[in-house]
């Protein structure tokens, strides 16, 4: 054109495509990111199993470098038993392009490493197939598992050489599942005859209306106590005391069963009954004082009696005052109790205790009122009662203390509190200056410092007595009493050369702790000055020593089922943080959300009074918060853009999927009230179930603020963190909309200390 060159040149707009390329850079960027840094080991291999690519966590996992793991063989890293089964999953890819289960690898350590894993078969059109493998290490979660068959592989151990019967029952059949052999022992039925009974045979016919009431109340979750009567084989009947707690027990909602026999203590009851009765009846037919007494307490009359009940003779009574005979304090006491019965015309009883013949005598009288001015006194000497009374207040006193004990051994784990607490109780009934338990240690032979009372120094404390020596080592050793009444008069002095020789004790008693046949210790009393022991006393002294044997046998075969116990919590808490874990990778949070808003809501708790037990489910329940997010499919999950209604509807369903995952699994119930409820708004718009105000639970109004605050301060893909200030003002806003007040207000006090 007019001889000049021209170009033409065509312009297209290319910036949808360029941004679409930086956007699947971005993406193979975040991929890589995510394989490389996830905690679960990713690697591709080939059909013969020689390795191409792994990720960082492989390295870590397998303790190899990256180049000693490229090109080798996948079964080179498999247990030696497991490999011949490597041809077989090679073949099932080939077939179904897939396989899944479980692997054992071993590490560079030589330590084997349980994985389950998910594979599947890429590549077609000519393109070499190659095998993408993802496997998470589930070696813990396994471990868990065999400390649980192991915890109750002990309980069952335990429940057998428990020395009381034990029994398991089905609480819909009542059939027997489980005896120990101390049941069998004790009751005379074969295991196999137990099996085939229920706990209705055990038992009186007119006693079954009342267990199949407790039945009733055991099923809707009471456990029960107390005493019952219980038939053994031989038809005999036997009073029983009985404690019991519901477990699932193989398969079975059923009733585990400890019985003590108290046949022995309730007929000694009995004869405490019968006595007392005995001792009234005589009582009523001893000849009786009669007085007769005037207002101003002259003494006018007495009958004829027996001048042995007589505090003084007759002559030297009669026309005195009742305040030249009783002390000051008695006599007004007695003319108040005179006038009073004039007054009323009511008859009313005294006791008195007077000093007569050298011996001191109880009188009980009663006063009736006989003239205007006279009144009749009836006394009987109740010397003898008072003192049954004082033998049974004495025996009961023993009783009292004994079950006292019985209720110490039951409820702590701990035999130091409760040697502590027998001690106390011995010293006190025993009427001693002091007492000890000493603990037989059998690998050194020698009884050492349990629990004491009394004693003026702490030299108990470091006491080690050998087997055979002192007084203490010879009643362990014989298995029998050991009695000094005068420590002074033994001629080897065993006792004050020892640890104690400044105590300044007179008389000694000892007593072998014995336990199936097993000394455990020896129970010491002293005095520090000479007594008389009777009958009565040593029986209880013996029995006290029973008591003992018991609390520490018991203790013992208590400690093995904590230690269990211990290792069953530490395994649900490691696998319910393993699934925090795991959720939280697959939600896509910031990293760290999850632990965050746990221990912000402990920290909410804390300030709202909660219990240490409730925090415990709290802090659980923060952890599996989102849980419910599993049951959502991943194109809503992860979707970029908005969510249809429909989509809502189906997001909005993730705290009822939480709580059909969870309430299954007994030990997290008390836990879900955060991951079933945190949705729910202060003023009713919220979901599930569009609970308000305190309807709904005070954790999950507690965890609610706190989720929101660690989401507005973290960054997400969807938009940067908001500053604290302006989250702050946010939380403010929505008190009494979406959040309650009150946790509000705990917010601001755990954020802005005064």
């Amino acid at each position: 054109m007019n001889g000049r060159k021209t170009f033409i040149a065509s312009i297209r707009d290319i910036t949808e495509r360029k941004r679409a390329e930086m956007e699947v850079r971005e993406s193979e960027d975040r991929y890589r990111d995510l394989v490389e840094n996830t905690r679960d080991l990713i690697c591709t291999h080939d059909l013969e199993g020689r390795i191409l690519t792994v990720n960082r966590a492989a390295i870590v996992l397998m303790g190899y470098k990256r180049s000693e793991l490229i090109g080798k063989n996948l079964r080179d890293f498999l247990l030696p038993q497991h490999r011949p089964a490597f041809d077989g999953y090679i073949s099932l890819l080939k077939r179904d392009g897939m396989a899944g289960g479980l692997m054992t690898i071993l590490t560079k350590r030589g330590e084997a490493r349980i994985w389950e894993y998910s594979n599947t078969l890429r590549g077609a059109g000519g393109v070499e197939p190659v095998v993408r493998g993802y496997a998470h290490d589930i070696t813990a979660r396994k471990r868990a598992e065999e400390a649980l068959r192991e915890g109750e592989r002990r309980y069952r151990q335990l429940f057998e050489s428990n020395p009381h019967p034990m029994w398991v029952y089905d609480l819909e059949t009542l059939r027997f599942l489980a005896v120990n052999d101390a049941a069998i022992s004790h009751y005379g039925y074969s295991r196999e005859e137990f099996l085939g009974m229920t706990i209705k045979d055990i038992r009186p016919s007119e006693d079954v209306p009342r267990l199949l009431e407790n039945v009733a109340h055991v099923t809707s979750g009471l456990d029960q106590a107390g005493d019952w009567r219980h038939l053994k084989k031989d038809g005999s009947i036997i009073d029983v005391e009985i404690a019991s707690h519901t477990l699932d027990f193989d398969g079975h909602r059923a009733e585990v069963v400890h019985a003590n026999d108290i046949t022995a203590r309730k007929q000694a009851e009995e004869r405490l009954a019968a006595s007392e009765a005995e001792l009234r009846a005589l009582f009523a037919a001893m000849r009786d004082v009669v007085l007769m007494i005037d207002r101003d307490g002259i003494y006018r009359k007495i009958a004829p009696t027996d001048p042995g009940f007589l505090y003084r003779p007759p002559d030297e009574l009669l026309g005195k005052s009742l305040r030249d005979v009783f002390p000051p304090a008695d006599a007004e006491k007695f003319l108040g109790v005179m006038r009073r019965v004039l007054e009323t015309k009511q008859v009313e009883q005294v006791e008195y205790e007077l000093p007569i013949g050298g011996r001191s005598v109880w009188f009980s009288a009663s006063i009736t009122p006989m003239t205007g001015d006279m009144t009749v006194w009836v006394a009987r000497d109740i010397t003898e009662r008072k003192q049954a009374e004082e033998r049974i207040q004495r025996q009961v006193g023993y009783l009292s203390a004994l079950a006292g004990i019985d209720r110490a051994i039951l409820s702590t784990l701990d035999v130091r509190a409760t040697l502590k607490y027998l001690i106390s109780q011995a010293a006190s009934l025993l009427n001693v200056d002091a007492a000890t338990v000493l603990l037989l240690d059998p690998y050194k032979g020698a009884l050492e410092f349990g629990a004491g009372t009394g004693f003026r120094t702490d030299a108990v404390r470091t006491a080690s007595v050998a087997l055979g020596e002192g007084y203490a080592g010879r009643a362990a050793l014989e298995r029998r009493k050991v009695q000094i009444h005068n420590l002074a008069e033994e001629p080897d002095n065993l006792f004050l050369t020892g640890f104690l020789k400044d105590e300044d004790f007179v008389s000694y008693y000892g007593a072998p702790l014995i336990v199936q046949g097993r000394v455990v210790g020896v129970l010491e009393a002293f005095h520090r000055s000479r007594r008389e022991r009777d009958q009565e006393w040593f029986d209880f002294f013996g029995t006290l020593a029973g008591q003992a044997a018991i609390a520490i046998d018991n203790a013992r075969l208590v400690e093995g089922i904590q230690v269990a116990n211990t290792e069953l919590l530490l395994a649900y808490d490691a696998t319910i943080e393993g699934w925090s874990r795991a959720m939280d990778l697959r939600d896509r949070e910031t990293e760290g959300h999850t632990r965050r808003v746990a221990e912000m809501t402990l920290n909410l708790a804390r300030l709202a009074g909660m219990s240490d037990a409730e925090m415990v489910h709290v802090r659980r329940g923060a952890l599996l918060h989102d849980m419910g997010k599993l049951g959502v499919p991943d194109s809503i999950l992860y979707k970029r853009g908005a969510l249809t209604d429909d989509e809502w509807k189906i997001m909005r369903r993730h705290p009822q999927f939480a709580f059909d995952m969870l309430s299954p699994i007994a030990y997290l119930k008390p836990a879900l009230d955060i991951p079933y409820y945190h949705h729910e708004k202060w003023d009713g718009t919220g979901y599930p179930h569009g609970l308000r105000g305190e309807e709904i639970p005070l954790a999950a109004r507690l965890f609610a603020v706190a989720d929101v605050w660690d989401a507005l301060t973290s960054d997400r893909p969807y938009r940067p963190a908001w500053s604290e200030e302006k989250a702050l003002e946010y939380i403010k806003e929505q008190s009494g909309r979406h959040f309650d007040p009150q946790a509000v207000e705990l917010f601001f006090r755990l954020r802005l200390p005064k």
